[in-house]
């Protein structure tokens, strides 16, 4: 009985270690949102080379204690300097904006992966952290 005690307690320490992780992981996120580039590129010091000039309806998910983000635009204009890649990674950051399903091939932009969505484009941060997809 006092082996089953110390088991009990013992998966309950790690149980709640690992909500405080999740939870943690979880307020380390901020979001922000602008109407156009010029409101993103005043507001925001983490606005991606990719994004054009065009760009508006700009969202953003990122951690603030490393550069990983998600970010979705609205745009008629190609992201910029980009080149077409197969997808390595799928973001680790969600949204109930972001897309669910994502392309074998993507265009790779700098430190992101960027795909087309029916308004514009999503891109993601390419990291360590991020989950690797297939």
């Amino acid at each position: 009985m006092k082996k089953t005690l110390i088991a009990v307690a013992l998966l309950a320490a790690v149980t709640l270690t690992g909500c405080t992780t999740i939870k943690d992981s979880l307020t380390n996120r901020h979001e922000l949102a602008f109407d156009d580039y010029a409101a993103a590129a005043d507001g925001w010091d983490g606005l991606p080379d990719w994004v054009p000039t065009d760009a508006a309806d700009i969202h953003v998910r990122e951690t603030t204690n490393a550069p990983i983000a998600i970010v979705a635009i609205s745009s008629e204009s190609e992201p910029v300097d980009c080149t077409e890649a197969e997808r390595k990674y799928i973001p680790g950051l969600g949204g109930d904006w972001a897309p669910t399903d994502y392309p074998h091939e993507v265009l790779r932009c700098g430190d992101y992966e960027v795909m087309p969505t029916d308004t514009g484009w999503f891109g993601w941060t390419i990291s360590e952290t991020d989950m690797q997809g297939n």
